[in-house]
């Protein structure tokens, strides 16, 4: 039997998904009639559609994560068609004020095809203070990833790539989700 991956959405994959719930849209606009935001930021493309015909006076930023239909295709098997689910990811990114990107890859994709938004590339970066941490060290290498199937790639490419040329006293640690 075929295995089928279960996101929240349709399964089939015959459309993009879309997470703005009408519940979830009359919340939003109950919320921001009830008092001045600045800035109302949106972590996933799949909820782009909340901000659809908002008529609050809020700036719009939206986080630019993952290329959401090349993460559908990779879990669809590479079975979908992707040309509708690329326009409906643009024409959702272009209804915001501001998308913030961390892969330039990304950026300079939907940069191409938005008119509206401005782009801001923000990599993700993590910065340690060594007084943070006990004086012992215990693990040299920490990837922080999920099921994404990028993360996947990038751990089995550092798995026949680079683990075999590291010293076997190396300590790895893989977390996530």
């Amino acid at each position: 039997s075929r295995i089928k991956l279960r996101f929240g959405y349709d399964d089939e994959y015959d459309k993009f998904p879309d997470l703005a719930y009408t519940n979830l849209k009359k919340l939003l606009i109950t919320i921001l009639n009830e008092k001045q935001y600045d800035i109302l930021f949106i972590s996933s493309v799949l909820w782009g559609n909340l901000i659809k015909d908002l008529k609050v006076n809020v700036e719009t930023v939206l986080a630019i994560e993952d290329f959401m239909t090349i993460n559908i295709y990779e879990k669809s098997g590479k079975t979908l068609s992707i040309g509708n689910f690329i326009g409906e990811e643009i024409l959702r990114t272009n209804g915001f004020d501001k998308v913030i990107c961390i892969s330039r890859d990304e950026m300079q994709f939907f940069e191409r095809f938005c008119h509206k938004p401005e782009f801001h590339y923000i990599p993700h970066s993590l910065q340690v203070n060594s007084n943070t941490f006990s004086d012992q060290k215990t693990i040299d290498v920490l990837f922080i990833g999920s099921k994404n199937p990028f993360n996947r790639d990038g751990i089995k490419w550092f798995f026949q790539y680079v683990y075999p040329l590291l010293d076997t006293n190396i300590n790895i640690a893989i977390v996530g989700h």
